[in-house]
């Protein structure tokens, strides 16, 4: 009997970790055919996506958007979505950015993603046994060193076989 598998999404880092891969039109990834590229040979249970709820009052275009990607989603009866509250991020500032861009072309690393909200629950999961892989496009040490095996996607051509070819192009997401 084929090892079982449970996806858990962190949908705002997986997102800005494509996008800082160089990805486009995330709109049009099939959840399904990468949930089953990432489980491999292993039974595939379901994917949770969890994201932030883009509040109605706000943005109604960024709402929309949310909305549609949902409801894409949800379509597929082994993915189901989870929201939770946006937490606000600090208004944009070009020294840090300049500073960061200076820093990551520096030989040894630094990660600047907080990248502990999934820590703790990964930490409970193996107490109790199981087996827990972590995919990340960004590195993120807490958490890789919190899984038994922790995969990096370095190039966006790795989704290459998991777009949507009858969806229409857009970088919803």
């Amino acid at each position: 009997m084929a090892r079982r598998a449970t996806l858990f999404i962190d949908g705002n880092n997986w997102y800005h970790g494509l996008k800082g891969l160089g990805s486009v039109d995330l709109g049009r990834l099939d959840y399904r055919r990468l949930s089953l590229k990432l489980v491999g040979p292993r039974h595939w249970i379901g994917t949770r996506y969890y994201i932030g709820r883009v509040p109605q009052s706000g943005d109604v275009t960024l709402y929309a958007g949310q909305r549609r990607f949902l409801a894409k989603l949800e379509a597929e009866p082994r993915i189901s979505t989870h929201l939770g509250r946006l937490e606000p991020r600090p208004v944009a500032n070009p020294t840090a950015r300049e500073l960061r861009s200076y820093l990551a072309n520096l030989r040894t690393k630094i990660d600047f993603r907080v990248d502990g909200d999934f820590t703790p629950a990964v930490e409970h999961v193996r107490s109790r046994g199981k087996r827990v892989y972590g995919v990340s496009a960004s590195s993120g040490a807490r958490l890789a060193a919190a899984v038994n095996s922790s995969i990096r996607i370095r190039e966006a051509s790795w989704f290459a076989d998991c777009y949507d070819a009858s969806v229409a192009a857009s970088d919803d997401g």
